[in-house]
This record gives C-alpha cells, sequence and structure tokens, in this order.
C-alpha cells in the first residue's frame, strides 16, 4: 500500500498531517505543490479549529505485508 502524507502547521504553530491513499503513481512535486497551495490559500481544514498557515514537507510511504502463517 502506497500513502502519500502531507505535514502542516496552523495559525497556533501546531503541526498535523493529511494522509492519501494510493496516490497516483507518477505524482509529481508539481501536483504536490498544487495541493499544498490550494490548502494553505482556500481554508478548506481547520485543525484544532484553527487556520492552515504552512506546508512543511511531504513524502511517500510504501508499506508491504506480509502475512505469517
Amino acid at each position: 500500500m502506497r500513502t502519500v502524507r502531507f505535514r502542516f502547521k496552523d495559525a497556533m504553530n501546531k503541526s498535523f498531517t493529511i494522509s492519501i491513499d494510493e496516490p497516483k503513481d507518477n505524482l509529481t512535486y508539481g501536483d504536490i505543490t498544487t495541493f499544498t497551495g490550494y490548502v494553505t490559500q482556500n481554508d478548506i481544514f481547520r485543525p484544532f479549529g484553527n487556520k492552515v498557515t504552512e506546508f512543511l514537507g511531504a513524502e511517500l510511504v510504501t508499506v508491504t505485508r506480509t502475512s505469517i502463517d
């Protein structure tokens, strides 16, 4: 499973993460900056009741799970 995690900071200087499962295979830095710019400029999330003010970074996480029988 693949997940992209976006880290932001709010107006009270608290950091938080938004995770999106199964991003497209050819995700680019441009895609990430478009999304994060939209989030910070359009006030669509209110973590802890505060405005999102800053994008801190993103990471792509790949998890492999193996059953143990």
